[in-house]
């Protein structure tokens, strides 16, 4: 409405409630963040679904590669296409790390579970190795071989089996120099009381322990003589040392 002696625009007191709120600086501030923050948020999603994008391929990409060397080496063919378990874990990590899906099915897949026969980082990465019940399911199934050896192989392995039963086989050499394997039977327990992972072996009335930790060179498991002596045993094959 228009006041004839003032000439100035009168707005009803109806609009005059509708309009004044986004006459108020403060709200046209308060509108303004709002604005912001939703294209925020639009910048955030669409970025954070850039990066989905790029981890799901790299995870496809990561498992490819495990199942390849994998199969390779159930071939055989491990020197050849440097199919080692090491190799291997370290592609499967980097698949189940990114990709929930892919971390259960590592645990399935037959190809993988044929390579990495006895080592305790694939129960690691496939997440069965949490609990304290985990841990002796998966050392139930392990398998170590010394440091030592040459091209003959490592001079002992521990075979580790259901019931905790232990088999320490030891390259050993007849009267006819034929070299082969002795192998002793023993039980082994596992204690997680300490904070630690220590394994005692009884073979042939000799007990021995080992702290059970992780290699810092690549992705293994290991067994140290408690005592400060040096590691002894490793969970993953030396396979293609001459």
């Amino acid at each position: 409405m228009v006041d004839k002696n003032s000439q100035e625009v009168l707005i009803p007191v109806s609009e005059r409630m509708f309009w004044r709120p986004f006459m108020s600086k403060k709200r046209v501030v308060f509108v303004g963040l709002i604005l912001s923050a939703i294209f925020t948020a639009s910048v955030s999603v669409y970025a954070g679904n850039n990066i989905s994008k790029q981890n799901s391929a790299r995870a496809k990409s990561a498992w490819a590669e495990a199942v390849r060397l994998a199969k390779e080496r159930n071939r055989g063919l491990v020197c050849e296409s440097e199919a080692y378990q090491s190799s291997i874990i370290e592609q499967l990590s980097i698949a189940a790390s990114l990709s929930p899906y892919l971390k259960k099915q590592a645990a399935i897949n037959k190809d993988l579970k044929k390579a990495l026969v006895g080592n305790l980082m694939y129960f690691d990465v496939t997440g069965r190795m949490s609990s304290p019940a985990d841990v002796e399911n998966a050392i139930a199934q392990a398998k170590f071989y010394s440091i030592q050896g040459g091209v003959v192989g490592p001079s002992q392995t521990i075979q580790m089996s259901a019931n905790n039963v232990v088999s320490l086989a030891s390259l050993s050499s007849n009267e006819d120099g034929e070299i082969g394997y002795v192998i002793v039977q023993g039980t082994y327990a596992v204690d997680q009381s300490a904070g630690s992972i220590r394994i005692i072996l009884d073979v042939a009335g000799e007990k021995t322990e080992y702290e059970l930790e992780k290699s810092t060179d690549y992705p293994a498991y290991q067994l140290r003589t408690l005592g400060g002596e040096p590691i002894g045993y490793s969970n993953e094959p030396d396979d293609c040392s001459a």
